[in-house]
């Protein structure tokens, strides 16, 4: 229907940020890693979803917004140094939630209890180092970006440190797999019936 597909109620989000800011400095307003729709006061809640960093830089935060309730699932302090690479991992099902940055977990804080409704995505599509109306800038790149459909665990997230993407047709009929090289390693794939 041309929108974004996205893991909602269970899932993860990884992606590598180098911000141009050291916490206590931050990105000078709210940042927004990702998100759709706009977060906003009640009773006027409209729908969001997103993670996004404070103004100064220490935390960091996963919430969401319906129309009828907004809650942050889970926050977790940082300390960010402006050009340094960090690794930030959303993982969420309906039990919990949690956030690494490189490797190190912070939660469990709630689990998914809500969702947005479709209309917050269909009208602002789903943005990446800002929100969808272009005000919460982050000041920093991002890159290596994937999305699971399934939370990653602490162990998972230490060895699917590679997006595996699939391609189907049916004449001839075939599967096409595709994931990022790397040196010195070797892959097992193996056909389910």
């Amino acid at each position: 229907n041309d929108v974004p597909t996205l893991p909602l109620v269970n899932g993860s989000i990884r992606f590598w940020f180098k911000p141009d800011w050291t916490s206590g400095e931050g990105p000078g307003g709210y940042g927004s890693l990702m998100s759709f729709g706009k977060w906003k006061a009640p009773p006027n809640m409209s729908g969001y979803w997103g993670l996004s960093l404070d103004p100064k830089g220490e935390r960091i935060q996963f919430g969401a917004q319906s129309t009828e309730q907004g809650t942050t699932f889970i926050a977790a302090s940082i300390k960010f140094t402006k050009g340094n690479w960090y690794e930030i991992v959303l993982s969420f099902d309906a039990n919990a939630s949690w956030i690494y940055i490189d490797g190190k977990a912070h939660g469990p804080g709630q689990g998914i209890s809500f969702i947005p409704p479709d209309s917050a995505l269909k009208s602002t599509g789903f943005a990446i180092g800002n929100n969808p109306q272009g005000y919460q800038p982050v000041k920093g790149l991002i890159d290596g970006f994937e999305i699971f459909n399934f939370p990653l665990s602490s162990i998972e997230n230490q060895f699917k440190y590679f997006a595996l993407s699939a391609q189907v047709a049916s004449d001839p009929v075939r599967i096409r797999l595709q994931w990022g090289a790397q040196k010195k390693r070797t892959y097992e794939i193996k056909r389910r019936h």
